[in-house]
């Protein structure tokens, strides 16, 4: 078989599907790990001892889940420092807890995958920053400037 016989339109045809399909991957692996522009109404489901709070948003897509484990922007939590880290656990689980009982709106903005099945985002409650808050600001710079 020579090589003008191996091509045929549909061989042609299969090569250009596999070239676009690989394309679509590369972007969507591209996309993947770039920031999203969309913020997200959330609904808070608590936090982790891992460094991570739970939210639930609406899926973007029939393959997300709704569940995302996001590490709040300006938060310092260095879960080897087992005290401060409890403390940074327990003041965004009150802050964010006492925020939903007072039907204050949670958004997630600039949300970011960090590679390892967690997220980065802004977190806002009715427009101010979480990060803002004096107590976790006074928490993260102890667990920041404590020894390890």
């Amino acid at each position: 078989m020579t090589a003008r016989q191996m091509i045929t339109p549909a061989t042609v045809g299969f090569l250009l599907l596999a070239a676009a399909g690989s394309a679509g991957l590369a972007a969507e692996e591209t996309e993947r790990h770039a920031p999203w522009a969309a913020t997200f109404d959330a609904q808070f489901r608590g936090c982790d001892d891992a460094g991570a709070c739970h939210f639930w948003i609406d899926a973007r897509d029939a393959y997300q889940e709704g569940l995302y484990r996001v590490r709040p922007d300006g938060v310092t939590w260095i879960v080897e420092r087992d005290q401060t880290a409890r403390a940074v656990r327990d003041r965004l689980n009150a802050l964010l807890s006492n925020m939903i009982h007072q039907h204050k709106r949670v958004e997630l903005h600039g949300m970011r995958s960090l590679g390892d099945a967690t997220y980065a985002a802004r977190v806002t409650v009715n427009g101010a920053d979480l990060a803002d808050d004096p107590v976790l600001a006074q928490l993260s710079s102890l667990g920041a400037a404590a020894p390890r």
